[in-house]
């Protein structure tokens, strides 16, 4: 009878040292599946924050894409509308602008915007390319340092439509218009008249050639030296955003044109019901932060138990 007792006791013992064996074994197996689980919940995580990341990157390179493609065209289209009303040849200043563009230093919308904004002023074409030449020498290497070769030219000519010196010094033409004209046997008041008198214009056009004499050439210059290559590689750039904005604007035509009838009725219904579009607006505030607050909680939550030993 001991003996069987004894049999029995030491089987029982033997059993027990197996469950503490499995138990340890599946004990760690759920804290290698925990350690598993929560190095996908975090991958899944970090995974899903660089998509959305990647998302807004490029809906933003998307917008901007048409914004260009936009620009570009208003400013071929706004050329040729001043080229015709002030007599000039809208297809001879088209492609005096792609020929002032040649060089890749600037995009053609640039140029065409320049030539718009000088033809504008008064200036004869031929005069206008002129001046443009002028500014593209003066601005190679005397611009203002935080703008854009193409930029610090277009500007300039916005300087001279609105006789503003301070825009025509972006281009690296430092002297005052007033005192140009002065120097040029005007009086420094002429500054109101360049749009309207043809002797101004003369004046400040033999101003500015003669104060950029020393730059000639300066922006063949810069087009061959490194400085330039980086020019045209922005340049070419804009290209390419300009081409996928028009390739994506007969897309997003026919999508604003459907959701136009949408918005009318929104902005009707918001017209006719100001109270209860309020009361939504401030429900949906207190929703959002609401979520934010708990998002954070959430974030707090998570970074402490996984600092926590499992």
């Amino acid at each position: 009878m001991a003996e069987k007792v004894g049999t029995i006791y030491y089987d029982l013992d033997l059993d027990d040292a197996k469950y503490k064996s499995k138990s340890k074994s599946a004990g760690t197996d759920a804290d290698n599946f925990g350690s598993k689980l929560q190095s996908a919940s975090l991958q899944l995580a970090a995974l899903g924050a660089a998509a959305t990341l990647a998302l807004t990157q490029v809906v933003t390179w998307l917008d901007k894409a048409v914004d260009a493609a936009v620009r570009n065209q208003n400013a071929l289209m706004g050329l040729s509308s001043v080229a015709r009303g002030t007599g000039n040849d809208m297809g001879a200043a088209t492609k005096a602008a792609q020929q002032l563009a040649s060089d890749g230093l600037m995009p053609v919308s640039d140029a065409a915007t320049g030539l718009k904004n000088l033809l504008a002023s008064g200036f004869s074409l031929p005069e206008a390319v002129r001046l443009l030449e002028a500014f593209k020498d003066s601005a190679a290497f005397g611009r203002q340092g935080a703008l854009d070769f193409g930029t610090a030219v277009r500007t300039a000519t916005e300087g001279i439509k609105n006789g503003n010196s301070i825009l025509v010094d972006n281009a690296g033409v430092t002297k005052n218009i007033s005192v140009m004209l002065k120097e040029q046997g005007k009086s420094v008041n002429d500054v109101m008249n360049i749009t309207s008198d043809a002797s101004v214009r003369q004046a400040l056009y033999n101003g500015i050639l003669k104060e950029t004499q020393h730059q000639l050439g300066d922006s063949q210059k810069l087009a061959e030296s490194f400085g330039g290559a980086q020019s045209r590689m922005r340049t070419q750039i804009t290209y390419v955003a300009i081409a996928l904005g028009e390739a994506l604007q007969p897309i997003l035509t026919k999508v604003m044109d459907a959701l136009s009838p949408l918005i009318d009725k929104i902005l009707e219904f918001v017209r006719n019901n100001p109270q209860l579009v309020a009361v939504i607006a401030i429900l949906v505030t207190a929703s959002l932060a609401l979520v934010a607050v708990l998002g954070l909680f959430g974030a707090l939550v998570g970074a402490i138990m996984s600092l926590a030993p499992l």
